[in-house]
């Protein structure tokens, strides 16, 4: 029988042909039930393709996979988070809200022994846009929780995240009768806005010699002289109408030298490793190229000046040596005899308000270095978040009202960060 030369050839091409499409079709259909199986109540059948996503070389389809854990039963969407985390492929920035929502919501319910402090870690995570209805669910589970400590972190947390924004009274509704104290300076707050907080004066107070007024002048005894010596040197230069006779005194006390400047304006800080750590502050202030700070720290000899001028060029950037420059300043927070302001500034010029909150936290109950440190810092720094002096007087009970309401403003707004390097808005962001 005469075989057909043209039939041979259209089998063969529909023989490749059914191959190609095969090994296109199959993976594909591998792909998808690999991405079904996620989302299964049988815990094997979701191992099994969890481990076939983690030796699977291609990139994560994460939306996919985002799909259908969103609706996924609860222990499929816990496993889920687990094997992502394992992937590095977990968090608000590569879920979709509703989906970390919703895992929040089923940590609490679970309440393993770390699920609670993990929620409030998400929390402080937390973008604006977070579904409301569920962050209000996820508040109203933490603010209500049995330990105070922890429902006190949970808190924080959460006032945090709702900033002055609408969310605010409903988010402090939750409060338990036994701790509504707790959101009262957050209420005065948001009813009086962005105002400069100010010491009030309380009602019949005059400024007598009565043994409850306190002279806010007097927190300069419980600063060492040099170290408010040095930030009043600082900030004379730095209030300098010549930017280049800034710049200047900036590079002079890095080199130990004199400012220049008329001496009977007292601005230059004694010789030594405190002017030169004083030039560091000021070199960040005025955003002197960074490859000055570090010329001068290589040659440095005191260990406290090179931390500063480390500091200093982290504040202006690239962080140095490519280190994270928020863990660097909290490493060198603290002193023997408290809190140092100098990680604190730098990072604040840097835009991160982030180290002004155990300051404030030690401000708020009663430390009145930290209460000197704070004025002296945020009123030059943030001028917009109060009005005070430090040559008021005023009653001690309302100077604590102040300081506790100054750390509720922290909480509320240190998330919209305010650049101070450019005096421009950033987004909401940590």
């Amino acid at each position: 029988m005469n075989q057909k030369p043209w039939l041979t050839l259209t089998s063969l091409i529909a023989l490749v042909a059914g191959v190609a499409i095969a090994l296109w079709l199959v993976p594909m259909w591998r792909t998808t039930d690999r991405i079904r199986d996620v989302a299964s109540n049988d815990f094997d059948c979701r191992e099994a393709a969890w481990n076939w996503w983690q030796s699977e070389p291609s990139p994560l389809p994460l939306p996919e996979l985002n799909h259908v854990l969103v609706n996924a039963p609860p222990e499929a969407l816990l496993h889920g988070a687990r094997e992502l985390q394992h992937l590095q492929s977990w968090g608000w920035d590569t879920q979709p809200p509703t989906l970390m929502t919703r895992y929040m919501e089923l940590l609490l319910w679970r309440s393993h022994i770390m699920d609670t402090e993990d929620v409030i870690t998400l929390v402080e995570q937390a973008p604006a846009d977070a579904p409301t209805d569920a962050m209000l669910e996820v508040g109203g589970v933490l603010l209500n929780h049995p330990d105070p400590a922890v429902a006190q972190r949970g808190f924080n947390a959460m006032m945090s995240w709702s900033g002055v924004r609408p969310v605010l009274p409903a988010m402090l509704a939750q409060l338990p009768h036994q701790r509504a104290d707790w959101g009262l300076h957050y209420q005065y707050l948001f009813e009086h806005g962005h105002n400069p907080l100010r010491i009030e004066m309380a009602p019949n107070q005059s400024n007598s010699d009565s043994e409850n007024n306190q002279s806010l002048a007097a927190w300069h005894e419980h600063l060492d002289d040099q170290d408010a010596l040095l930030l009043i040197s600082v900030r004379s230069a730095a209030a300098l109408d010549d930017a280049l006779q800034r710049r200047t005194v900036a590079e002079r006390w890095l080199g130990d030298l004199d400012s220049g400047i008329d001496p009977n304006m007292g601005i230059d800080p004694p010789p030594g490793c405190r002017r030169r750590l004083a030039g560091a502050l000021l070199a960040a202030h005025e955003r002197l190229d960074p490859l000055v700070i570090e010329q001068a720290m290589i040659i440095e000899d005191d260990a406290a000046a090179r931390t500063v001028m480390r500091l200093a060029i982290d504040a202006i950037g690239p962080a140095w040596n490519g280190e994270h420059p928020t863990e660097f300043a909290h490493r060198a927070l603290p002193v023997p005899d408290g809190i140092s302001l100098y990680p604190v500034y730098c990072r604040m010029l840097a835009g991160d308000l982030s180290l002004l909150e155990p300051l404030l936290e030690l401000a708020a109950i009663g430390s009145w270095p930290a209460r000197f440190q704070a004025i002296a810092l945020i009123s030059w720094l943030l001028p917009d978040w109060i009005d005070a002096e430090l040559n008021m007087a005023a009653e001690t009970a309302q100077v604590d009202i102040f300081f506790e309401r100054l750390l509720a403003r922290w909480r509320l707004d240190h998330r919209w960060v305010v650049n101070l390097a450019n005096s421009t808005d950033d987004v909401f962001h940590d």
